[in-house]
């Protein structure tokens, strides 16, 4: 690998992110978790909300949980900010404030793996030390034109990675596989062409292999009720995917509900709303319902429409939630003892 080619190309192509004007040990845990699954061009604005509200460990440790959510609503994959949270406690806690500095302590954090600790290790601590990503993975694999793991880089990195500011040729490695071996590589415009097997042998579209994964489609009734001036949330509890987050109550559309025991009319249908989440492709179809009462239902609470925006929601019913503030100053909802639904 030619280091002098790649750092001078870095140099001149490197992306300008916030996070990179101040590589702190939290700005690097906080930047790589938010990264993990998402682009960069949708993590900056996160970023910048994120460390206005949450700027140390100290700041986070006291925040609640519903706070956390909140801030992150819409990166989707909550997993991450539920353990950035608890990472925090514990760096807190355990580390007197300080983020550790080695990699067999840094993996016992929630939240921290390989690659998340190598990143800390090498752009906050300066190390000498690999940070494996899909980036790096690609690239790597073509530039020795085979199917290679993460620990096959390792410790390929471990040898190639210079003494004099590797950090920045590990953070070129990512950039280099995020701005050119992409997917679809501009193989023209790649300062390690000339070391490249895969482009010798013009196999860098094969490499790597990519399992395709199937996504299980979900058609879901998401049932909008509103008594009043009030609207029906259901709080995701347990250990469930969304735990921590609300939406709306929704029924399974082939599932036959006599919604009438409930005491709800339906009033207007909305538009459909599709999101993807882990392996599965969700089609939502919400209609706004008027309640003759506010009933129970299964960890349901019921809230002011007004205060509709102050909840996290799930990525899916975050859209419902912005297609029922859109519709409802236009819609004419009058209850029995003919109170107008507010805007």
């Amino acid at each position: 690998m030619d280091i002098r080619a790649l750092r001078i190309w870095f140099s001149a192509h490197k992306r300008s992110f916030p996070w990179r004007n101040d590589p702190s040990p939290y700005t690097v845990l906080v930047y790589e978790i938010m990264l993990q699954q998402t682009q960069a061009s949708r993590v900056v604005d996160y970023f910048h909300r994120w460390m206005q509200l949450f700027p140390s460990f100290e700041h986070l440790t006291t925040a609640q949980e519903e706070e956390v959510i909140k801030a992150w609503e819409g990166l989707g994959y909550y997993s991450r900010a539920r353990n950035l949270h608890k990472a925090a406690k514990e760096v807190i806690l355990t580390h007197d404030g300080v983020l550790p500095s080695d990699k067999a302590t840094l993996l016992s954090i929630p939240g921290i793996g390989p690659y998340t600790a190598g990143a800390i290790l090498s752009f906050a601590y300066h190390k000498r030390a690999p940070a494996v990503d899909a980036n790096v993975l690609r690239l790597f694999s073509r530039l020795y034109n085979e199917e290679k793991t993460a620990r096959d880089i390792e410790s390929l990195l471990d040898i190639l990675l210079p003494e004099t500011q590797p950090w920045t040729v590990m953070e070129a490695c990512i950039e280099l596989g995020a701005l050119i071996c992409t997917r679809r590589p501009s193989c023209s415009l790649c300062p390690l062409k000339q070391s490249c097997q895969a482009y010798e042998h013009n196999t860098q579209h094969l490499l790597p292999r990519t399992k395709r994964t199937t996504r299980t489609r979900l058609h879901r009734k998401v049932l909008i009720c509103i008594y009043k001036e009030q609207v029906l949330l259901v709080r995701r509890t347990g250990k469930a995917l969304m735990s921590g987050l609300y939406e709306f109550p929704y029924i399974e559309q082939i599932t036959d509900v006599p919604l009438q025991e409930l005491g709800i009319t339906a009033l207007q249908e909305l538009d459909r709303v599709s999101h993807s989440f882990t392996s599965f492709q969700a089609h939502l179809y919400p209609t706004i319902f008027k309640a003759t009462q506010p009933f129970t239902y299964p960890d349901g609470i019921w809230i002011p429409l007004t205060e509709l925006s102050l909840y996290p929601f799930s990525s899916g019913h975050r859209r419902v939630m912005l297609l029922v503030q859109r519709t409802l100053p236009q819609l004419e909802i009058l209850v029995k003892d003919a109170i107008h639904i507010k805007p």
